[in-house]
């Protein structure tokens, strides 16, 4: 997306949430820079943080209304899709919440949380992507 093609509500949610990721540690691309350059960015915002060998990312897409989470460590890495229609601000607040407790063996648990503010969210593995729901198992993903 072009800086310009974003409505006046899309340029402060990204400002906010840049803002949010910035105040909470987090290695920030600076998409926005791009954007006001006039170049094409797709995600406009991704993030990243890592502690103790686990490392959280976020990629949001604003046009589409959607961000994918990746978890990784050594052993494992997941990834999940999340749409947030109405605002991706949720998801940001979910993800800086989280990281004061940045285990994977909890990820599942903090999930939950999230599933219920947002309006889908999947699961995604190399072949499929499963929508996931607050009584979905979530034993695969500890």
């Amino acid at each position: 997306m072009f800086l310009h093609e974003m409505s006046e509500e899309q340029r402060l949610e990204l400002s906010a949430v840049e803002e949010r990721f910035r105040q909470n540690g987090w290695n920030l691309d600076t998409v926005s820079e791009l954007l006001h350059s006039g170049t094409w960015a797709s995600p406009e915002v991704s993030a990243d943080l890592e502690r103790d060998g686990v490392e959280l990312g976020c990629d949001l897409y604003f046009d589409d209304r959607y961000g994918v989470i990746t978890l990784e460590t050594s052993a494992r890495r997941r990834q999940f899709q999340v749409y947030c229609t109405a605002s991706l601000l949720p998801l940001v607040d979910w993800l800086t919440t989280y990281q004061r407790q940045l285990s994977p063996t909890d990820f599942a648990r903090q999930l939950h949380a999230l599933i219920s503010t947002c309006d889908r969210v999947f699961y995604l593995t190399a072949e499929k992507r499963y929508l996931l729901e607050v009584n979905s198992s979530f034993d695969d993903f500890t």
